[in-house]
């Protein structure tokens, strides 16, 4: 497989350019039945550069890895499901990818269930907590240009007190904003949906 992909790939092993990026979407549909297809095409995804990634991910990239990462929850593919699950983790995100048509893009839904799934390994929970929480600072907190967007969206988010926030009991007057999710709380659904106790 490595050796029909080389031509589209560089030398750090992820694809060569956003070109090569919209042919590798086609050729993942073809060839992607096996276990190890799937991990080498997302290993050949963490070793591509940001900009290229955008580009897979706009041109149907995003739609295949979620329908992957849906199977593979599906059938307790759990190995699969963390390798994915560390491939969002340096995808770059929008809001609007996070929110386009819900009934193909099950990520966010999945990962929001992973995350509260208390007879998960804990290994996989807290991973999937980690996407969770970075696609929640994308909701949250958006960039106030689509430049700024790539730029934060490029390396994994660190959790950050906004402005006039206060700790709880605090006490003080103040316009608060929205609290990230805090240890033993229930995630919010990234989705959009309400999700219901």
């Amino acid at each position: 497989l490595l050796t029909t992909l080389g031509v589209l790939l560089a030398p750090h092993g992820g694809i060569k350019s956003q070109e090569e990026g919209v042919r590798l979407v086609t050729l993942m549909e073809k060839f992607s039945k096996k276990m190890v297809s799937k991990v080498v095409y997302i290993n050949i995804l963490k070793a591509t550069k940001i900009d290229v990634l955008e580009k897979f991910l706009a041109e149907k990239g995003w739609t295949l890895v979620n329908y992957w990462f849906s199977e593979s929850i599906k059938s307790s593919n759990w190995p699969l499901t963390e390798e994915l699950l560390k491939l969002f983790l340096i995808c770059p995100m929008t809001i609007a990818r996070l929110r386009e048509n819900a009934e193909v893009n099950t990520a966010p839904k999945l990962v929001n269930k992973l995350a509260i799934t208390p007879d998960l390994h804990t290994e996989l929970r807290d991973l999937a907590k980690e996407v969770l929480d970075k696609w929640m600072t994308v909701i949250q907190c958006p960039p106030e240009n689509p430049q700024t967007q790539q730029q934060q969206l490029s390396a994994p988010l660190l959790p950050t007190r906004s402005r006039g926030q206060h700790h709880r009991g605090g006490g003080g007057g103040g316009n608060s904003t929205t609290p990230s999710p805090t240890p033993g709380s229930a995630p919010a659904d990234v989705s959009g949906e309400t999700r219901r106790r």
